[in-house]
Formats: structure tokens, C-alpha cells, sequence
């Protein structure tokens, strides 16, 4: 199994990779959706120092990616396509991963 949306690509040398796979899936998902999960995920995988620069990182370096992506790809052949659904848990398990890595910071800013 392999996942990412480059399976979709139809330019060289990522073509050949996806005539070779059995199926291939695509998630949809809004853009402002999209958004507000990537700045959550650089702000918890510590990508980002704040929010001002999670946002500039997705509008200048993901969503540019994102746009190669679509105009370079055939999701139209895509075997299945799923709409993508906010899970509720996600949330929590975001904001105990900031209270634990919030909490690390403050310990060792102790030391």
C-alpha cells in the first residue's frame, strides 16, 4: 500500500509508478478544511512557532504543492473518492498533544 497524492500524478517519472498500482483512492477535502489541519499539524509537529507561520507555510510552500498536484494529476480515473469527515477525536488528541508538548517546554526550560 502506498499513500500520498503523487500516486495520482500523470508526469514523468511518477506516471509509471501509478500504472502499476491495482487501485488507486482519492480523499476529498476543502481547501479551508485542508488548511486548518496542516496549520494544526505544523504547530503540533513543531514545524511552525506559531501560527502566523504555520499559515505562511501552507499558503507559500503546501497549497502550491497542492495545486502542482491537481493540475498534474488524473483523480478522475481514481478507483474510489472519498469525502473526507472531521473526527471529532482528532481535536482532542490535538490539544492534549499542545497541553504534553507545552508542558515538556516548561520542563525544560526549568532544567
Amino acid at each position: 500500500m502506498l499513500e500520498g497524492n503523487y500516486v495520482h500524478l500523470t508526469v514523468p517519472p511518477w506516471d509509471e509508478a501509478t500504472r502499476l498500482l491495482d487501485e488507486r483512492w482519492f480523499i476529498d477535502v476543502e481547501r479551508e478544511v485542508a488548511r486548518g489541519r496542516v496549520i494544526q499539524r505544523h504547530l503540533m509537529a513543531g514545524i511552525a512557532k506559531d501560527e502566523e507561520q504555520a499559515a505562511r507555510r501552507f499558503d507559500e510552500n503546501d497549497w502550491v504543492n497542492a495545486i502542482f498536484l491537481m493540475d498534474n494529476s488524473d483523480v478522475g480515473t481514481a478507483h474510489k473518492r472519498i469525502p473526507s469527515i472531521q473526527d471529532s477525536r482528532l481535536n482532542e488528541t490535538a490539544q492534549e498533544c499542545q497541553k504534553s508538548k507545552g508542558g515538556l517546554d516548561h520542563e525544560i526550560t526549568k532544567l
